[in-house]
């Protein structure tokens, strides 16, 4: 049953974030992730729709009757189900899918920890390497490389991320990005209890839940191109497309993400950085400092990024009014925050 698998994914889990080494033995990881990816890929686009007739509130001759899933403007889903998708009523499988895609993150960062910290030394050593026969004007020698591992044809270590599972969380997270620049449609909006005093409109649901699974797929695809460098030309068009086209409209967390992706990896496709920085600090904190979850999106930005910003960027010197504003409306909230990078 789908309880049970969600428990025993529950419990595998447990086991990835405590002891991951224990998932290389006897290539545990790969068989898990073996079924990951089928219920990911695999998840079924139909749902079980149940309609009644009845006379004076008995209900009487039930029907079943099997339709496709829908997208959340309303249009049949032509492609492979995501935790996007609206049905009736969730098959087994479907709820498995969107369990297994909120997991994803904390899968593959805590089994491949040492795969993303190898490609960012690698990284940063390249980086100086290359300004160094910028700054000299002359070649690099073999021997400066001498400790940069190269690679055997053919060899795979275990702790390093699966090509075909890798494919699969990839196009998962891209349909998820084409999925939220789609228009929200609900046929009959109610409202939505939660507990005994607050309500949410079910369209105001759908759209911070949008918002959050786009957040989510742009982190995983941020964490991929932090393992390997190569995929940032290739995923780096549609995070653009996800900043053109949903940033503003936002409560300020897929903007964050946004942002987090864009300094990460900006150089590697020659984007300039600081017309998002004056963007998100100027027209969006300034205006939306009031809530609550878009001032501690930023501060985490700042306290996560402040050795990078203070390099490469004049974030704290231009920007620091929109970050007081933060700071004296959520006084108590983001003061423990924000100590940090006050000396920046």
């Amino acid at each position: 049953s789908a309880a049970l698998k969600i428990q025993a994914l529950c419990c595998i889990m447990s086991v990835c974030k405590r002891c991951p080494q224990l998932l290389y033995e006897q290539d545990r990881g790969r068989k898990i992730e073996a079924a990951l990816q089928r219920t990911l890929s695999r998840a079924s686009l139909e749902t079980k729709t149940i309609s009644s007739t009845g006379v004076f509130g008995f209900k009487f001759l039930a029907t079943s009757s099997v339709s496709t899933v829908t997208e959340i403007d309303g249009a049949p889903s032509r492609d492979f189900f995501t935790c996007m998708n609206n049905a009736v009523e969730y098959s087994d499988d479907q709820i498995l899918n969107v369990h297994v895609f909120s997991t994803l993150y904390a899968w593959i960062f805590n089994l491949y920890q040492g795969q993303v910290v190898e490609s960012r030394k690698r990284q940063s050593r390249e980086d100086v390497f290359a300004k160094q026969s910028v700054v000299h004007d002359r070649p690099q020698h073999s021997s400066e490389r001498s400790d940069v591992p190269s690679p055997v044809a053919g060899q795979r270590r275990p702790e390093e991320l699966d090509d075909a599972f890798r494919e699969v969380v990839i196009s998962y997270c891209l349909r998820i990005l084409s999925q939220v620049e789609r228009d929200i449609l609900t046929e009959s909006p109610t409202l939505l209890r939660g507990g005994s005093r607050h309500s949410i409109s079910e369209t105001d649901w759908l759209r911070e839940f949008a918002e959050c699974t786009a957040m989510e797929a742009v982190r995983l695809l941020d964490l991929l191109c932090l393992m390997d460098a190569c995929l940032v030309s290739r995923i780096f068009p549609a995070v653009k497309k996800v900043y053109e086209r949903t940033a503003n409209r936002q409560s300020g967390l897929v903007f964050a993400a946004v942002l987090q992706f864009f300094l990460n990896h900006s150089h590697h496709v020659i984007f300039d950085v600081e017309p998002v920085l004056h963007h998100f600090f100027v027209d969006y904190v300034s205006v939306h400092y009031r809530r609550h979850l878009l001032a501690m999106s930023a501060l985490l930005f700042l306290t996560t990024n402040t050795q990078k910003l203070l390099l490469h960027t004049s974030v704290f010197s231009r920007y620091f009014p929109a970050i007081l504003k933060l700071l004296a409306w959520h006084p108590r909230t983001v003061a423990t925050e924000i100590l940090p990078i006050l000396p920046a």
